[in-house]
């Protein structure tokens, strides 16, 4: 399976390799695999969600949430890692980035505002 980041076209720079940028118009949103995006203007991003599919699974990514409860003890240092897991775990219904390089697998899918953290609720 492959990630994807979202794209923006419209009013900023889309990075489409390691030194290949272009500009874009618009503001259509969409996903494409190994792209990343910068949008010009504009206030600060204050809620982001979207949907991604990875092992077999649809997964709702919301940001900046949390999930309670733990299904393991363990602390996985990749998104991807974490989410094999979880896809394993019939007690994992989601997966918390808690800070850089820290993921959780949690047995609660009900989401909660929390600053700086992320979620991938699984589906």
């Amino acid at each position: 399976k492959q990630w994807y980041q979202r794209r923006v076209r419209g009013h900023g720079v889309t990075k489409e390799a390691t030194s290949n940028y272009r500009t874009n118009t618009g503001y259509t949103i969409s996903e494409y695999s190994t792209r990343t995006a910068y949008v010009k203007g504009g206030s600060k991003v204050n809620h982001q969600t979207y949907e991604t599919t990875y092992s077999s699974y649809t997964w709702t990514f919301i940001f900046p949430h949390t999930l309670s409860g733990y299904a393991d003890d363990t602390v996985y240092k990749t998104r991807k890692a974490a989410l094999k897991a979880c896809a394993s775990n019939s007690k994992c219904l989601g997966v918390t980035k808690e800070k850089a390089s820290t993921y959780r697998l949690n047995s609660s899918s009900t989401v909660k505002y929390s600053k700086d953290r992320s979620v991938w609720v699984k589906g």
